[in-house]
């Protein structure tokens, strides 16, 4: 018995001190001290019309208390479970006494479970998971809006993953049926014309559907997510790491294709007959391609700063700034007319077309400045592919293919 019960005494010190240590680390990491301070560095953004990291600092803050939450529900469920549901005799539990914390008082005292009993149903050691619990759901159960953005946000995440993955993966296939060979064929054609043609019918989809992806996802997502999701970062961030990723990787691509001694396989750039000075002037076109493919990123940082000056001015214009206690928003001011001839009228024909120009003007300007820059951005970039492309791989396709062509003409 001895020996089962220093087992059980054991196992339970064990746990105990685990279970401690996972909560005093999370206090050190999410607790609430920490989380009122990013708290409040959130609010000064916000106070100073830094809405962009005003979301950013106010959603890491949630998070922090999110994770301090679950780790209080989790030790107060290993506190109920195994301290408190535990059947113990008088002796073994005045071992455990010996050992245990002070707070638990109600447990070894039961004269004072009478008045401990609502505590105990709420509350271990203050970690207070339940009374956390309650409070959320109390916040959260006439919020409808939040779910329905992290599903569309989801939904809308998985999406483009699959549809990257699969494009992408497109790229690496082995399969060489007839079908294939004919969407390289029609590939490797509009390429060429590209090459003749810089803005041509992949050029135009391309820009395109960054278009449409910067300006629809943006107000969609932007209209349902009030100041409660991650909107730059599925909106903005992701983008142009999909963009750095696949147009760097393709060339990558290549070379992988080839391997690290692709020069041997081709005729080069130089007109030497020295190997060594092929390889040479070969791998300073490569660094030189890839050198010119990251200065154009500057671009990018363009577009970024003239995407911060339109999601402030959405959120300036479309949010209640009671929330920022900083104005009054185009909504508060049309709840706030009173129902006049004159003040419907001054509303309707002076401060409504004014403040309808000024968005038509930050949206204008907005998507005059990022189609001009993606417009630069993918001519340019495309330009140095079909160059890297042309000096490297297109005179060996177009044999290719040309064989291939001579070859069906024979059969048939």
């Amino acid at each position: 018995m001895d020996l089962v019960f220093n087992l059980e005494t054991n196992f339970f010190n064990f746990f105990w001190d685990v279970s401690n240590s996972m909560y005093v680390a999370s206090q050190d990491l999410f607790a609430f001290e920490i989380s009122s301070k990013i708290s409040e560095v959130s609010y000064y953004f916000a106070n100073n019309e830094l809405f962009f990291l005003y979301e950013i600092f106010y959603k890491t803050s949630c998070f922090f208390l999110v994770m301090e939450l679950f780790l209080s529900n989790v030790l107060d469920a290993f506190l109920n479970n195994v301290a408190i549901y535990f059947e113990l005799d008088e002796p073994a539990l005045r071992r455990y006494i010996s050992f245990m914390d002070p707070t638990l008082f109600s447990i070894y005292h039961p004269e004072t479970n009478f008045i401990q009993k609502s505590l105990n149903n709420t509350a271990y050691l203050n970690f207070f998971s339940s009374f956390k619990l309650n409070l959320a759901v109390f916040l959260d159960k006439n919020n409808i809006i939040e779910p329905l953005n992290y599903l569309l946000q989801i939904s809308f995440w998985i999406y483009f993953i699959i549809f990257f993955s699969m494009l992408f993966l497109s790229f690496f296939t082995k399969n060489k049926e007839e079908f294939q060979i004919d969407i390289e064929h029609s590939f490797i054609n509009l390429s060429s014309e590209a090459e003749k043609e810089i803005f041509s019918v992949d050029d135009a989809l391309n820009l395109l559907f960054f278009l449409l992806f910067f300006f629809g996802v943006y107000f969609g997502f932007l209209f349902l997510s009030l100041h409660s999701a991650f909107t730059e970062l599925f909106v903005f961030f992701l983008p142009l790491l999909f963009i750095f990723y696949f147009i760097v990787l393709i060339p990558f691509n290549l070379l992988f294709d080839f391997g690290l001694f692709f020069v041997v396989y081709l005729r080069g750039s130089s007109n030497t007959s020295s190997l060594f000075f092929e390889c040479v002037y070969d791998y300073i076109g490569v660094i030189a391609f890839f050198t010119r493919l990251l200065v154009q990123f500057v671009r990018l940082v363009l577009m970024f700063v003239v995407y911060c000056m339109m999601h402030d001015t959405v959120m300036l214009q479309n949010y209640s700034q009671k929330n920022f206690l900083i104005g009054d928003s185009f909504i508060d001011e049309l709840t706030s007319v009173q129902p006049t001839g004159y003040s419907i009228g001054c509303f309707l024909f002076v401060v409504f077309p004014l403040r309808l120009f000024y968005w038509c003007y930050e949206v204008m300007h907005t998507f005059f400045v990022v189609t001009v820059q993606f417009s630069a951005f993918f001519t340019i970039v495309f330009w140095l592919f079909l160059l890297f492309y042309t000096f490297f791989v297109y005179e060996k396709y177009e044999h290719h293919f040309d064989n291939i062509t001579k070859k069906t003409k024979k059969s048939n």
